[in-house]
């Protein structure tokens, strides 16, 4: 079976070994690495799910969804900031994405911007 098969079966465990088999075989393909991410945020293990995120973005850093799941481990990791710019450069490359829309109001209002939160409504 393939990774994406592990993920798409929820056996994240598995999907996680099978990517980094795949990243050690094509340590350039932003897109394991990205996988990787996921399979370990289902998981719960932030930190890695984050490295995975950062080294995707390392490797193609014009993935809008990339951006925004590393916005996500940053937002449940109270790193708001850092979260708030994931989010401004996923609408960078794609001002309409919906779901970078919401998450980059949800930051803003946890940080008490109010007005600002509501321009992304």
């Amino acid at each position: 079976m393939t990774s994406r098969v592990f993920f798409q079966q929820g056996r994240h465990r598995d999907s996680a070994v099978a990517f980094r088999d795949v990243i050690a075989l094509r340590p350039g393909l932003s897109t394991a690495h990205r996988h990787l991410g996921d399979a370990l945020a289902i998981q719960g293990a932030l930190t890695e799910a984050a490295l995975s995120y950062r080294q995707a973005i390392k490797l193609d850093s014009c993935q809008p969804n990339t951006h925004n799941n590393l916005g996500n481990i940053l937002l449940q990791s109270g790193k708001l900031d850092e979260a708030v710019e994931c989010y401004r450069i996923v609408l960078d490359l794609h001002p309409s994405h919906v779901k970078a829309r919401n998450n980059l109001s949800i930051a803003l209002l946890q940080q008490c911007k109010f007005e600002q939160a509501a321009a992304y409504c």
